[in-house]
């Protein structure tokens, strides 16, 4: 494992995708600590093969690391937990901006977004979950390049934004920190406060594991003690009441009475009262 030194930070006006960056930056041999960040991106790529349009407008930066947990046999496990870290350490930041009261709408949605939690205020408790960030992660050829997208300023009308912005619905709309704050923010002071954040803690998830953060976590845990369900696809891989995170950085399913608990490291989330028997299709988050 390579220690992390300080950031080494290219700002790109515009790229096809920061974590395509960094991968060419690991083929030619670059060390850990790289940060590429763009105004825009052109070709963004998300899991199941999703595409988008990144506008001007958005913090958009991706992170060249090579923990030492890649190197060792229980690596794996270890590995998933990173991507809750940096939601945490996201969190942080936006507290650093807007103070708690100012943030205290900002929640955690397992297992890669930060997002503004709504409950409408009717008798079916709707839930719109309002994404501001989103987190990627993928291991390549030794290394590991997290990704993290956050949304700051609205995006420019004349932008072309596309992909993910435009197949927005109520229930999971994109909302901007521009929304929360009383007046406008600099975007350079956002990536200052979330990669100081993620410098301290990286270091003790890569000594100590995701224990560290699992508190911090789970009290920000968007949804938590309502049903959902988990899918992969077309297969229901469980459903239940959401009860916590485990130290694994599983997402922990029980019954009503909280007697029992399942633990699960991956899955689409699905919300509403689902039959714990059903597979029935519901507004996907």
């Amino acid at each position: 494992m390579e220690g992390l030194a300080p950031w080494r930070i290219v700002h790109l006006a515009s790229c096809a995708s920061t974590n395509a960056e960094v991968k060419r930056a690991i083929d030619e041999g670059e060390s850990a600590g790289l940060v590429v960040r763009a105004d825009k991106q052109t070709g963004g790529y998300g899991r199941r093969g999703t595409t988008w349009e990144s506008p001007v407008g958005g913090l958009y930066l991706s992170c060249l690391l090579r923990p030492k947990c890649l190197d060792a046999p229980v690596g794996a496990s270890q590995l998933s937990t990173i991507g809750l870290v940096c939601g945490v350490v996201v969190r942080r930041a936006i507290v650093d901006a807007l103070g708690e009261q100012g943030a205290s709408c900002v929640k955690l949605k397992w297992p890669n977004d930060v997002v503004i939690e709504e409950i409408a205020p009717c008798p079916d408790r709707s839930f719109a979950l309002n994404k501001i960030c989103g987190i990627s992660q993928e291991a390549y050829r030794g290394s590991l390049c997290i990704g993290i997208g956050v949304n700051v300023h609205h995006p420019q009308r004349d932008s072309g934004a596309g992909g993910e912005a435009s197949r927005q619905d109520a229930r999971n709309r994109h909302v901007y920190l521009d929304d929360l704050a009383c007046e406008s923010l600099d975007i350079d002071v956002i990536c200052q406060k979330i990669l100081k954040h993620f410098r301290d803690a990286y270091r003790i998830w890569n000594e100590d594991g995701f224990e560290s953060f699992r508190r911090e976590y789970e009290q920000h845990l968007a949804l938590f003690g309502e049903m959902v369900q988990l899918i992969d696809g077309e297969d229901v891989l469980g459903a239940g009441y959401i009860r916590g995170i485990d130290d694994a950085g599983a997402l922990l399913l029980g019954d009503e009475g909280g007697s029992h608990a399942s633990a699960f490291l991956s899955g689409h989330m699905i919300v509403g009262n689902v039959d714990l028997a059903s597979s029935d299709s519901k507004e996907a988050l």
